[in-house]
């Protein structure tokens, strides 16, 4: 077989198996992207200090909502919010008159002062509320108790309504594009 031949036909190859693998890693990034990761947006105050405005959220699209995770959920057709969960389904949840949370956790005979490691110390909740947590349902409240549209003000959410359960977070975008500026010079 003439060399020029064998070139081709090589050449033939090593581009059909270039196509294929290209059309299985576009598969790929359009199921994860789609089914099972997406990125998010931090867009507010409400997670102070644990995240800032305009960090960048990877979500876990499939996996099962606990109590602390932080969420993205649909608010509304057009809006979405990121909460941590504070309460599961068959808690009961509620604030005292010194803005202290107590959590009755599913199947337990009393309520306890929740402890948040995360909030800013002495931070209270000034909001009254209380909820008794049916089956598919999430109590969610921001970090910044001081500035936050949560539960507390719309009450408890499906588990349908939440998209996302944060799974890692990166530099906030402001800072990356210095960061990669910075890098550039």
């Amino acid at each position: 077989m003439p060399e020029t031949t064998k070139n081709a036909k090589n050449k033939k190859i090593s581009d059909i198996i270039f196509i294929a693998i290209s059309i299985i890693l576009i598969i790929f990034v359009i199921f994860t992207t789609k089914f099972w990761i997406s990125l998010s947006v931090v867009d507010g105050d409400s997670m102070n200090n644990t995240l800032v405005d305009g960090d960048i959220l990877l979500t876990d699209n499939l996996k099962t909502p606990s109590r602390f995770d932080i969420v993205v959920f649909k608010h509304s057709e057009s809006e979405d919010y990121i909460k941590r969960i504070i309460a599961i389904p068959g808690d009961v949840i509620y604030n005292d008159e010194h803005g202290n949370v107590w959590l009755q956790k599913s199947g337990e005979d009393k309520a306890e002062v929740l402890i948040e490691p995360y909030l800013e110390e002495g931070l209270k909740t000034g909001i009254q509320f209380y909820c008794e947590l049916k089956e598919d349902e999430y109590f969610v409240m921001g970090d910044n108790r001081g500035n936050s549209q949560d539960s507390r003000i719309f009450g408890a959410i499906k588990k349908e309504q939440i998209t996302g359960i944060v799974t890692e977070f990166w530099v906030n975008k402001k800072d990356l594009t210095t960061k990669i500026f910075s890098f550039r010079r």
